[in-house]
């Protein structure tokens, strides 16, 4: 049985079940620390579950997508619903910061670079994948024996890194749990509730499926889409920034109405 680390409480039934499945199923050699976030004066990376491997360390994003999901240049088209930017290019951003902050924390270590964090979606449904340009599949893995055999395998290091941390587990550990304070919750922004973190394109925005906070579902679900603004940049460039969010705006505005001309017609 694997080591468990709670450092937050799992949001969803999806994460209970994930969390529980790789604590019954992996050997004591692995740890879970999972449901935090770790803040920075720049921005705030939260983690569905830090897996410590004998081998490396992966940055897992828990999902529940039923269905199927098309793939194309980065972007998924989910079955029956709108698309939205990859998951795992914010994941992978994520994947390099942790990764970054243990080896800052443990800086006498040199070695520690060495250690390769890989970040993985996975799927706790039984989704179909279908990845038109392939760089998202070899990263996509569903629950089950196909997710065992992914964590013990070594296939995913490349050669330049070590296949073999084991002797810097509590380090990893350390630096890890050292930072990371329970997730704080899904946001709100003005009425709208945030339900799911959806995907993002690192730096720029980050996509959410929200409800109004004070009606639920009834109120219909909206796809949120916010952007990182600097508020204190000057006067042309935070209107150069209002532009940019505008034009993206009546993009995503102009692609609701293609789809729902598609849907109906």
């Amino acid at each position: 049985m694997a080591k468990v680390i709670a450092i937050g409480q799992p949001e969803n039934e999806a994460e209970r079940k994930a969390i529980a499945f790789l604590r019954d199923n992996l050997p004591d050699t692995y740890t879970l620390i999972h449901n935090f976030e770790i803040l920075t004066p720049q921005r705030k990376y939260e983690i569905d579950i830090a897996l410590i491997a004998p081998h490396s360390l992966f940055i897992i994003d828990v999902k529940h997508i039923v269905g199927a999901i098309d793939i194309y240049r980065r972007t998924w088209y989910p079955q029956g619903r709108g698309s939205y930017p990859s998951p795992l290019l914010k994941l992978h951003s994520h994947s390099k910061f942790i990764k970054g902050l243990i080896t800052s924390t443990h800086s006498a270590q040199p070695d520690l670079r060495k250690l390769y964090s890989q970040p993985v979606i996975l799927m706790t449904a039984n989704t179909v994948v279908n990845d038109n340009s392939g760089a998202d599949k070899d990263e996509i893995i569903r629950l089950g024996q196909e997710c065992l055999t992914y964590f013990k395998g070594r296939a995913h290091i490349p050669s330049t890194f070590s296949s073999d941390i084991r002797r810097f587990h509590t380090l990893v550990e350390q630096a890890i749990v050292g930072r990371a304070a329970p997730r704080s919750g899904l946001p709100c922004f003005g009425d709208w509730q945030v339900e799911d973190e959806l995907g993002a394109v690192p730096e720029q925005y980050t996509e959410y499926r929200a409800k109004k906070a004070f009606i639920g579902r009834r109120g219909g679900m909206a796809r949120l889409r916010v952007y990182e603004v600097d508020i204190y940049g000057d006067a042309a460039e935070r209107e150069k920034q209002e532009l940019l969010i505008t034009n993206a705006y009546r993009s995503l505005k102009n692609d609701a109405r293609t789809s729902q001309y598609r849907r109906y017609s």
